[in-house]
């Protein structure tokens, strides 16, 4: 039987493949020069907003544990209850980055639109306004795989419950 790879080892291939699509992406247009102001797809207050939306929200569910446990699911033995209980914070999580990243993007055109009377100003506050969403499928990327891992967890659980049920039945008509 194969070992399962852990959560935090499908997290970061993943992330290295948005990095190394970003790359091609890059690459493919033209733009190597892009490749040197990778600074201009970092926005902090985007991404603490998208978090402040996400985060409180989550821990005020009471799934905040729930979903920590998905990254502890291949080195803890998990009932199957808990699996369950992980994988709807999960997907708690996808729907509040989507809604969050929405959210925030926005609250970036309302300003935009406030300083409509200063042309320069558009572009850099644009450019927020879709990095927010950016981060937001990114962050969204990240959790698909560690959606279907948690339910990978599940499906196996049920089907060990389901060979041991057989098990005790055919134990009970021989005896």
């Amino acid at each position: 039987m194969m070992k399962r790879k852990t959560s935090g080892f499908i997290i970061l291939f993943e992330g290295c493949m948005i990095l190394l699509t970003y790359c091609v992406a890059v690459l493919i247009s033209g733009g190597t020069e892009m490749l040197n102001s990778f600074g201009n797809f970092i926005d902090l207050p985007s991404l603490v907003l998208l978090l402040l939306f996400t985060v409180p929200v989550l821990i005020a569910s009471g799934m905040g544990n729930d979903f920590v446990m998905a990254f502890q699911m291949g080195k803890k033995q998990c009932s199957l209850v808990q699996m369950k209980k992980t994988l709807e914070a999960v997907k708690l999580l996808q729907r509040l980055v989507l809604c969050g990243a929405g959210f925030a993007a926005l609250i970036s055109i309302v300003i935009i639109f406030q300083q409509l009377d200063e042309p320069s100003a558009i572009g850099p506050n644009l450019a927020v306004a879709i990095l927010v969403v950016l981060y937001g499928v990114i962050i969204e990327s990240l959790l698909i795989p560690l959606s279907a891992y948690v339910q990978n967890h599940i499906t196996e659980a049920m089907n060990v419950e389901e060979e041991d049920v057989l098990t005790v039945e055919k134990t009970d008509e021989k005896g």
